[in-house]
């Protein structure tokens, strides 16, 4: 999670999948999410498809 929070614009992360494969995110050893590569204006991205709405709450505790 502190590497997440770290990211600031410009930020690379290595991705071992190409556009329109599925990922999943992982944050402190838990599955956060599930999403998509894409290609945004020659930028790779991740479209998010859905939430661990259980795992998210967790997470987000004391973030705000």
């Amino acid at each position: 999670m502190k590497e997440v929070l770290g990211l600031v614009e410009g930020s690379v992360i290595k991705l071992n999948r190409v556009v329109g494969d599925e990922v999943e995110l992982i944050l402190n050893n838990q599955r956060f999410a599930r999403g998509e590569v894409i290609i945004i204006n020659d930028l790779f991205g991740v479209r998010l498809i859905s939430i661990n709405q259980a795992q998210n709450l967790e997470l987000t505790e004391g973030l705000v």
